[in-house]
């Protein structure tokens, strides 16, 4: 992975925080025109502050966070340690996040949440370099489950 320069930092935080937002206005049901007026702003404000097409001010980020209940720190939690000390830094590329926005809304679009734990749980074994991928094909449910509840 090459070194990545300001641009591509500061694009990758707009990016990371877009996605803290975009994740918690979801999780609390709201519709990004409803919460463009809930905080005061233009319509289609938070449409452009989700893609990273636009950086968030602080004011926006205290008014984002009074308005979901979160401190304005929640939208840098889980940034890698290294993030902001010069060194690599993954810059996703638009197609990746995209992508990512699809399967968020699929993974959220499961009804039974035991089921949406165990995807969540196969995806992250996946995504461990050390893990044996066998594991996840070789992953039984035990006996079959309605998936209609």
């Amino acid at each position: 992975m090459r070194k990545s320069t300001p641009v591509e930092e500061r694009r990758a935080v707009s990016l990371h925080v877009g996605k803290r937002l975009r994740d918690k206005r979801r999780r609390r049901r709201l519709k990004a025109d409803k919460l463009d007026v809930m905080i005061g702003e233009c319509p289609g404000t938070i449409d452009k502050l989700e893609s990273g097409a636009r950086d968030i001010a602080p004011g926006q980020l205290i008014r984002l966070g009074r308005e979901l209940g979160v401190e304005a720190a929640y939208f840098f939690q889980r940034i890698p340690e290294d993030f902001f000390s010069g060194g690599k830094i993954p810059v996703p590329r638009k197609e990746m996040v995209k992508e990512t926005e699809k399967f968020i809304e699929a993974y959220y679009a499961v009804a039974d949440s035991d089921l949406r734990k165990e995807v969540y749980h196969m995806v992250k074994l996946l995504c461990d370099p050390g893990a044996d991928p066998r594991m996840v094909r070789s992953y039984d449910p035990g006996p079959a489950r309605r998936r209609d509840r």
